[in-house]
């Protein structure tokens, strides 16, 4: 396991978030130790070893704090560690987007199309961050990593198509595709690749843990496309 009684940046020689990380450790005066990794192997044990499944990975004060995201908010809020998560912004955004169906009268209709806009708006704000999360564990980023940037879009057309009530079949069809590979890259990389990671469902800010809440994304995404039927 790598020693923590120390800062300490572990990256690849050519990593840019790696060079930014050292950079911003420079801007924020910090010391550290800047470890190299020599080979693909030596990454690939250090990854196993802290159950990670990207660099760089950054220790400052004995704490793991992750990576250049979670350096970027640690540094922001040093007492507050960056690494804890929570379920809080999923949640609230649930309740939020339940709050306007009621008060609009939409009813169900109205709680899926808030929660789609409410998840798409989140990502939009900040795409690249999104993104760093979403390839993590999505199947469809491996073939096509220009997804990552569209499926932000695909979330806020269909959550406003159901608001408007446009219904038509080719959304039905793209909404439930949608959700169907998104709940397949999670239980894949779940059960199956048994990663640790943070969920992207509420943009790359929040420190949201990749768990079967996760799915409640894709599971609205489901329900849409089946209303959108009808």
């Amino acid at each position: 396991m790598p020693t923590m009684a120390q800062n300490r940046i572990y990256r690849k020689k050519m990593c840019p978030w790696g060079q930014k990380a050292v950079q911003l450790l420079d801007e924020h005066n910090v010391s550290y130790q800047d470890h190299l990794f020599d080979s693909k192997d030596e990454e690939m044990q250090f990854k196993h070893e802290l159950a990670v499944s990207t660099t760089p990975q950054i220790f400052l004060n004995g704490k793991h704090i992750g990576g250049y995201r979670e350096l970027q908010q640690y540094l922001a809020s040093p007492d507050k560690h960056v690494s804890k998560t929570s379920h809080w912004g999923l949640i609230w955004l649930l309740i939020a987007s339940a709050l306007l169906a009621v008060a609009t009268g939409l009813n169900l209709k109205g709680f899926l199309g808030f929660a789609l806009t409410s998840f798409a708006s989140l990502k939009i704000m900040d795409l690249k961050a999104f993104a760093h999360r979403f390839k993590q564990y999505d199947l469809v980023y491996l073939k096509l990593p220009q997804y990552a940037y569209i499926f932000p879009f695909i979330q806020l057309i269909l959550g406003l198509a159901l608001l408007a009530g446009y219904f038509y079949l080719s959304l039905s069809l793209v909404a439930i595709v949608t959700g169907l590979v998104g709940i397949s890259g999670i239980i894949k990389s779940l059960y199956i690749d048994k990663n640790s990671l943070k969920c992207s469902s509420v943009g790359g800010y929040y420190a949201t843990p990749l768990t079967l809440s996760s799915l409640t994304e894709y599971l609205i995404l489901l329900l849409v496309g089946v209303i959108l039927t009808l």
